[in-house]
């Protein structure tokens, strides 16, 4: 079966003028859902034209070898022993490999009511002398989850005063019963960082909880300018999270139907949430660059048949030309928000499987001093893979979230673009 959403990753510089060295694959693992896990899978894709070998192994012996092509999609159905429950055991990571850089990968983790599901990000090298993440979760309901992943033999994990030490494909799960959003975890070569709770309710108090879980990069691949959007379907408030990673950070929130917010972050990893009435289209701009995670509440927040999850947005600066993504089974809203910037915006370029974008209603985003800075438009999607591109050749950028809900269960993830981006 070929459930699968798509990753990828197209992250360019955030703070700090870092380049990227070069790709060590993908390392990753799935921290532990609320109870009963039923699966776990990867899928794996790619935008190559010409099929491309991938390789995926573990410390424990497991090892699939596949070949992927354009617009099809390879799911791989892992042991439920992969699943991560504690810190004692430390073999759970799983290495992905190939020859290009254009490969996406992307995690779900599967239960009845309570799914989660993220977008795999590679494990980079970059010229800094530290890789600094921050947590992002929300309130707590069961345990907060911050999940490592080493990438490299020697590999030293600060978390507050706690050091951890992984080599290649070992794997640390930090609990916490207080909501771990803003904590600062420090390592001194680049680490898979995996953040999220066992399930929780958003907002506090409301049902049913859900696991919610996503990757989360360093901090040198952060942003500074977003578009935001509404869910589809929902008429609960919008939630966001916002976290800065430099002292005196100055966060602008200008939305549709609201008055602007300005919010000064006195210390590096000062964060706020933003409750913002539904059907509201928002910029937010900073001076330092800032991780932004919408959240989705759950179905007793509006009774229409959802749960939470969380997602990243993706900045403006880190739009891409073309993504692939790939809805899953056994959800019954599926949508995909596409934004475009003001400079890019021609629908008839904007495609969908080829289809041009002309007959679907394009909000405009405004700007703080009145003027347009996006657009975007709600698509839905069926189950299987799908392309998003924009066809003004290599100019053309468009950024997209991806998500879905069913009854008392929800996924989301950033359609983001692929690593050979990132690599440039």
């Amino acid at each position: 079966m070929m459930k699968v959403i798509f990753l990828a990753v197209l992250f360019a510089l955030c703070w700090s003028s870092s380049s990227c060295e070069q790709d060590t694959g993908y390392y990753l693992a799935f921290p532990r859902n609320y109870h009963f896990t039923q699966s776990l899978k990867l899928s794996i894709s790619t935008t190559e034209s010409e099929p491309v070998y991938f390789f995926v192994d573990t410390l424990d012996g497991f090892q699939f070898r596949g070949i992927v092509h354009d617009n099809a999609t390879v799911t791989v159905e892992l042991p439920l022993s992969f699943e991560v429950t504690n810190s004692t055991v430390r073999n759970k990571g799983i290495r992905i490999t190939a020859a290009t850089t254009k490969l996406t990968v992307h995690g779900l983790s599967h239960r009845d009511r309570t799914s989660g599901m993220f977008a795999a990000l590679p494990c980079v090298k970059q010229n800094v002398n530290e890789y600094v993440y921050y947590g992002v979760t929300y309130g707590t309901t069961y345990l907060s989850q911050l999940l490592f992943v080493g990438c490299e033999d020697g590999t030293q994990v600060k978390v507050g005063s706690e050091v951890i030490n992984l080599n290649e494909m070992e794997t640390y799960l930090y609990t916490n019963g207080s909501d771990l959003t803003g904590v600062r975890v420090v390592s001194n070569k680049p680490i898979s960082f995996f953040s999220g709770e066992r399930c929780t309710n958003i907002p506090v108090g409301v049902g049913f909880c859900d696991f919610i879980v996503e990757q989360l990069p360093n901090t040198a691949l952060w942003g500074s300018h977003f578009l935001t959007a509404s869910l589809y379907g929902r008429t609960a408030p919008d939630i966001y999270t916002v976290v800065s990673c430099a002292p005196s950070t100055i966060v602008q929130i200008h939305c549709s139907n609201s008055l602007p917010t300005q919010v000064l972050y006195e210390f590096e990893n000062n964060y706020e949430t933003f409750t913002l009435s539904n059907d509201t289209f928002c910029t937010i701009t900073s001076n330092h660059p800032v991780l932004v995670v919408q959240f989705a509440s759950g179905q007793e927040a509006d009774n229409v048949e959802s749960d939470p999850f969380m997602m990243m947005l993706q900045p403006i600066e880190q739009y891409e030309n073309d993504v692939a993504i790939v809805v899953p089974s056994n959800f019954t809203v599926n949508v995909v928000a596409i934004y475009v910037r003001p400079e890019e915006f021609e629908p008839e370029k904007v495609s969908v499987d080829g289809n041009s974008q002309t007959n679907v209603n394009w909000t405009a985003i405004p700007c703080a001093d009145g003027n347009v800075c996006g657009y975007v438009a709600y698509v839905s999607l069926t189950e299987g893979q799908h392309r998003l591109s924009h066809q003004d050749g290599q100019c053309g950028m468009i950024g997209a979230s991806v998500y879905g809900f069913s009854y008392h269960n929800g996924y989301g993830y950033p359609a983001v673009g692929t690593v050979h981006t990132l690599l440039q």
